[in-house]
């Protein structure tokens, strides 16, 4: 092989995301030379590392190194070649973080960790590869394999943010909210600026979990403090905040933050429709569930809240056609009975249907097209059988009202 030009690797890495969260801050590792990037898990991004070193004495073109990175592909190792073999142990890290580099920005996992996997223990911490080797079982869903990786690098480094975060964040997936609470407390305890505010949220939805939520709701706060900007978090701290049932404007204040920050952020239009809903705010609630179709107009469930939400406001039309829309499209076969019930009492046609599930969820759906029909003691029978702590029981209660005020309006008139 040819000695042709100077290696100089600097490769940005892109995150990948599956739904919720927007891109992250980029962030900066402990070790001076290296750069961290944004790998996305969800509920809170896990943060990697970019630890390509750029000097001059490995004479390898970028087509070089690619070239030994591919040898894996022909069941070989680029440690075998005579470069590696007959290195000092200056150009074997530096061949070692080029090829690690390559394979990284090549999403070649798989052949990534049979280059940490042919490294001694000894070689990954003198080379610094630790955390890119744990980032990679992490990549590859052997996610017991990287807690215990990230949980060696930390006995040898205990200051290492990125792998303290990341830990916490498995730790979490799994399952382990208790291990996971101390890693990421020691996240916070030793990380600063946006990696403190990731720890602080990845610790909100950690009690979260837990379903403590004041103490959720704290940590997001104190999360928002480092990371104003931050649209995901806000979303959290709404959504907690709602759960504990904290004063309606203040919280519906806290959605609009997360949309102010993020007007393309479907999910938390979404959520803040459904809190809209809940809280019989039903002519916002259908603005606000409208906004979300627009980024996610195949989502079943946004349908039927926007059906829900136009029914409330009696505006039938509007409502007709996401019960129709439903009808079509809906997967669940309750969701479609429930809407064909809804398109033939709104549309006054006449169709022999199958009854509707006896379940308390369905029976305020009952109650309604009773109410819609005309037949209001049995739409009254229904809504006075659901609980008082049913997530619906603000709704039944208000339904409830209407029914009775309208018997009072007709009981006036029928005395004139």
């Amino acid at each position: 092989m040819n000695p042709r030009k100077t290696l100089a690797t600097a490769t940005l890495f892109s995150a990948m995301y599956i739904g919720l969260v927007s891109a992250d801050h980029m962030l900066t590792q402990t070790e001076p030379a290296a750069k961290q990037f944004v790998i996305n898990t969800g509920a809170e991004q896990m943060v990697g590392a970019d630890t390509s070193l750029v000097n001059a004495q490995l004479n390898l073109s970028k087509a070089e190194i690619r070239q030994l990175a591919r040898t894996y592909r022909n069941d070989d190792s680029p440690l075998a070649q005579p470069i590696y073999v007959n290195g000092d142990q200056a150009t074997r890290r530096l061949l070692v973080d080029a090829i690690a580099d390559y394979l990284s920005t090549a999403n070649a996992y798989r052949s990534l960790q049979r280059l940490c996997d042919e490294l001694t223990v000894a070689e990954r911490r003198a080379y610094d590869l630790q955390f890119r080797c744990a980032l990679t079982l992490s990549k590859r869903r052997q996610t017991e394999a990287a807690v215990t990786a990230y949980q060696a690098l930390l006995n040898d480094e205990p200051n290492h943010q990125a792998a303290a975060i990341n830990l916490g964040l498995l730790l979490h997936k799994l399952d382990n909210y208790v291990a996971a609470e101390q890693a990421l407390k020691h996240a916070v305890n030793i990380s600063s600026g946006s990696r403190k505010a990731k720890a602080l949220a990845a610790l909100g939805s950690n009690y979260t979990a837990l379903q403590q939520f004041q103490s959720a709701a704290t940590y997001y706060d104190r999360s928002i403090q480092y990371r104003p900007g931050h649209a995901p978090t806000w979303l959290k701290l709404a959504q907690v905040r709602a759960i504990l049932n904290e004063n309606f404007d203040e919280v519906s204040k806290t959605f609009e933050r997360a949309l102010a920050l993020q007007p393309d952020y479907g999910r938390a239009a979404h959520a803040y429709g459904r809190y809209q809903l809940k809280h019989l705010a039903f002519d916002a609630a259908s603005g606000t569930l409208e906004t979300a179709l627009e980024h996610s107009n195949r989502n079943e469930q946004l349908h039927l809240d926007l059906a829900w939400a136009y029914t409330e406001a009696r505006q039938f039309n509007a409502a007709q056609q996401q019960w129709q829309w439903l009808v079509q499209h809906a997967n669940e076969v309750n969701t479609r009975l429930l809407a064909s019930h809804f398109k033939q009492v709104l549309g006054n046609t006449k169709q022999l249907l199958p009854t509707l599930p006896t379940t308390t969820d369905f029976m305020y759906a009952r109650a309604v097209l009773a109410d819609l029909a005309n037949d209001t003691d049995t739409a009254r029978s229904l809504l006075q059988q659901i609980p008082t702590d049913h997530q619906l029981a603000l709704r039944c209660q208000h339904r409830l009202q209407q029914l009775n005020e309208n018997s009072r309006q007709l009981g006036l008139f029928a005395s004139i």
